[in-house]
């Protein structure tokens, strides 16, 4: 039972090292202001795909024992087809003409990184440490300042 909440947590810090490459990427697409750059290709789709179903095929295992806990079970299920849906966002929607549809679809589809943070402050909750939600935020808006302005 416990190495579901570490392989948990291993999801959740892809999470994490997402929303640094996609900081990282945004960061080289506004330096390369010359050079005609596609923003919408995304080469981790595949990875986005894989990750996602075994975050739900983990989940799916998860329920089979006694004793799981509601919260990480639906936000793992959650976290795994946002990025089941984000990989497929990559791979078919290129350049949608309806802006309702882009709005939807880059809100659910970035949606992953909430789901990241809730997820690795449960597994960090569950080992004890009160306050993961605010270690793991603080966590982001320091990786998004050392990426962005410092780098």
């Amino acid at each position: 039972m416990k190495y579901y909440i570490y392989i948990y947590f291993i999801l959740g810090f892809y999470g994490y090292l997402r929303f640094a490459y996609m900081i990282l990427r945004g960061k080289s697409i506004i330096k390369k202001t010359f050079y005609y750059t596609d923003s919408n290709r995304d080469k981790l789709w595949i990875v986005d795909i894989i990750i996602g179903v075994s975050a739900l095929l983990i989940s799916f295992t998860y329920i089979a024992h006694k004793n799981f806990n509601k919260y990480l079970l639906t936000i793992g299920m959650l976290y795994g087809l946002v990025l089941i849906i984000r990989g497929l966002k990559s791979l078919f929607i290129r350049n949608p003409n309806n802006f309702i549809l882009r709005k939807l679809s880059n809100y659910v589809a970035n949606s992953y990184i909430i789901f990241s943070i809730w997820l690795l402050s449960a597994v960090i909750e569950m080992n004890g440490i009160e306050g993961g939600t605010i270690v793991i935020i603080g966590l982001y808006f320091a990786t998004y300042y050392v990426l962005w302005k410092i780098i």
